[in-house]
């Protein structure tokens, strides 16, 4: 886990100034499994587990670079301005790493090889090199620094601020921010994704005013209670979450396995009765949330067309 602070922790200001807070790294409905974890591994609350440092770094290597190899690939940067911009780059890291020079001048050499007949050929040359420095860089530090990670005293990134790593990651970054994440195709891509996902959770915010005992009759499938309250609408998005994601439900409200409460339909309904409405209300957010982050592009963009009658099959 990345970030080890939860929503209340935030609203509450306990993590104010907190190493790894920060975004929100877990559900509420998920914190007792947290702590019994943090307790069962011998961790203070809220601290990282050692693999989390080397899961970030990973991250940082290979995502920061794969998204510059989709941008040529898929020709919205050019392998030549890559080159130029990302060059310019390098020479100011090597200004400022002087002894790293040498290794900053390999990358410009590898990036302005002539492979003309192969389009990312010499990018693929820059990625093999850099990525095995930063491999070698990272895990050399994590091994020099093995007892401070093993005794959770480390509170920053592997890659952190004032590294040759960091550096070097920083100009790909500044190259993805400036000319790739702001291009046409992606900002169109982007601003789809966007109205998807609200337009879905809008059409979902019917369930969400439910009152905890209206969307009790959709849970125990009580047709005559539903046609009493109208729930026309409600009944077929609800019919449109997935069985997993509706049991994972059931089971925090009844907070049972759910093999014993399959056919049990007066557990469930005392149950209900007895979670009070913010506990029932903060379940059923993380059901629907569960849903749409689930979803791929393609289910996401059929759900939507399929609420906003845009597509009909």
């Amino acid at each position: 886990m990345k970030y080890t602070y939860g929503s209340k922790d935030k609203t509450s200001g306990h993590s104010d100034g907190k190493p790894f807070s920060k975004k929100i790294g877990f559900f509420e409905t998920e914190r007792d499994v947290l702590e019994r974890a943090w307790k069962k591994l011998g961790m203070n609350l809220n601290k990282r587990h050692p693999l989390g440092f080397l899961m970030e770094a990973s991250d940082d290597i290979s995502y920061c670079v794969s998204d510059i190899e989709d941008g040529i690939e898929k020709n919205i940067i050019s392998l030549d301005h890559f080159k130029n911009e990302v060059s310019k780059g390098l020479s100011i890291v090597k200004e400022e790493h002087c002894e790293y020079g040498d290794f900053c001048n390999d990358l410009i050499t590898k990036l302005n090889e002539d492979q003309s007949e192969f389009p990312i050929g010499s990018f693929l040359g820059f990625k093999t090199i850099l990525s095995n420095f930063l491999v070698d860089k990272v895990s050399t530090r994590f091994v020099e620094s093995y007892n401070d990670f093993i005794s959770l005293s480390i509170e920053k990134q592997i890659i952190s601020k004032g590294t040759i790593e960091y550096a070097i990651l920083d100009v790909l970054r500044n190259y993805t921010s400036t000319y790739l994440f702001t291009s046409y195709e992606a900002e169109k891509m982007e601003l789809s994704g966007f109205a998807i996902i609200k337009g879905i959770l809008d059409e979902y915010l019917k369930l969400i005013s439910l009152t905890k005992k209206e969307f009790s009759h959709l849970i125990l499938q009580d047709f005559d209670k539903m046609r009493e309250c109208k729930l026309s609408i409600e009944r077929r998005l609800y019919n449109r979450l997935p069985k997993k994601h509706v049991s994972a439900y059931k089971t925090a409200i009844a907070n049972k396995p759910l093999n014993e409460i399959n056919d049990e339909i007066n557990c469930l309904i005392n149950s209900f009765e007895k979670v009070d409405d913010d506990t029932e209300l903060r379940l059923r957010l993380h059901l629907i949330v569960d849903f749409v982050s689930g979803m791929t592009d393609q289910f996401s963009m059929e759900i939507y067309q399929l609420i906003k009658g845009i597509s009909v099959r």
